[in-house]
């Protein structure tokens, strides 16, 4: 990796946001969900500082001021001062109340904070592409063994079974599928998964076909190994590193796919966070709180170029040819 630039360039920060979002829950400041109040912690500016005030029955008003009287509280919001008493605010310290709210990247319309948000939402992306692309590599590897090794009738049958599917566009397909299911995460996580594996079955094929011919397989074979041990101990250990690298790079098409369907309306659902769902929620508001929309797509952009530049490094890394 030190001599690697491209791992050098693309591996910290892939790491970094994969730390993220495996520690989303302790990480992220607040609930992602959380409403706290949609009046005035609407659309507010990175990094504002506002007074959380408690009422009864759990009821939250933020202020940009508040001052301890005599007899209660003044709160001042929504450019107006009004007055409590002390028996309906339930969080009153002698500087006024005790909670603050500080939203470091600002709130969406709903008063949400936008950092919380990001974190979950590299924890559901990142999640999504990683889970579909491993249960692609899955099926890519048996259909693709099953086309090298099971014979030319077996084998035009299923390439033109993937030859039919890669004909599709992804897209289209894909918004028909989350049109007809419920898309919660692990739905989503299925959908991609069983439409991405052609590209990898016809990778794993041709490396199959390939391997096939090598001298150590027909070695191997002389001296009396079965076909399963070839195929396990010799030919799909060899095919792994083309098809790592593909895994790798099929990680970032898989995220945007899921930021597209999310913006769309076809992908993960309000409330939960994902990066496309919260571009779509700051389109409308693009010159008022370009905020909203413009970190998860900068998080969004900064992740796919770093798995490119890790699927890249890995490619120089683990091929022999550029050494």
């Amino acid at each position: 990796m030190k001599r690697n630039r491209l791992l050098r360039a693309g591996g910290p920060i892939l790491a970094t946001f994969l730390t993220i979002g495996l520690a989303a829950p302790w990480l992220a400041p607040y609930d992602p969900t959380e409403q706290l109040d949609s009046v005035a912690g609407r659309h507010l500016p990175p990094l504002s500082v506002m007074a959380a005030v408690e009422f009864d029955h759990g009821v939250w008003k933020l202020a940009d001021r508040v001052e301890r009287t005599g007899d209660g509280l003044l709160v001042e919001r929504l450019g107006m001062e009004t007055r409590y008493p002390e028996n309906e605010v339930r969080n009153l310290d002698d500087g006024g109340v005790r909670d603050r709210r500080v939203f470091v990247l600002g709130t969406d319309k709903f008063s949400r904070d936008i950092l919380s948000r990001l974190i979950h939402g590299a924890r559901v992306s990142l999640m999504i592409g990683i889970f579909s692309v491993a249960l692609a590599t899955l099926i890519g590897i048996t259909v693709g063994a099953l086309a090298a090794l099971g014979g030319p009738i077996l084998d035009t049958v299923l390439m033109r079974v993937v030859d039919g599917l890669l004909t599709i566009p992804w897209i289209f397909l894909l918004i028909a599928l989350t049109a007809l299911f419920s898309t919660d995460t692990w739905m989503l996580i299925l959908l991609l998964g069983m439409t991405a594996w052609p590209y990898i079955s016809r990778l794993t094929r041709a490396e199959l076909l390939t391997l096939r011919e090598r001298d150590f397989v027909h070695a191997a074979r002389g001296l009396g190994a079965s076909r399963t041990r070839v195929f396990f101990r010799h030919m799909l250990p060899n095919a792994l590193t083309p098809l790592t690298v593909a895994a790798t790079l099929r990680i970032g098409t898989l995220i945007l796919f899921e930021a597209s369907l999310s913006f769309l309306g076809f992908g993960v659902q309000p409330p939960q966070a994902s990066w496309g769902n919260m571009i779509l929620d700051g389109q409308s508001a693009l010159l008022d709180a370009w905020w909203v929309a413009t970190f998860p797509a900068i998080a969004l952009i900064l992740t796919v170029i770093s798995i490119n530049l890790v699927g890249d490094g890995l490619r120089d890394l683990l091929d022999p040819r550029t050494r």
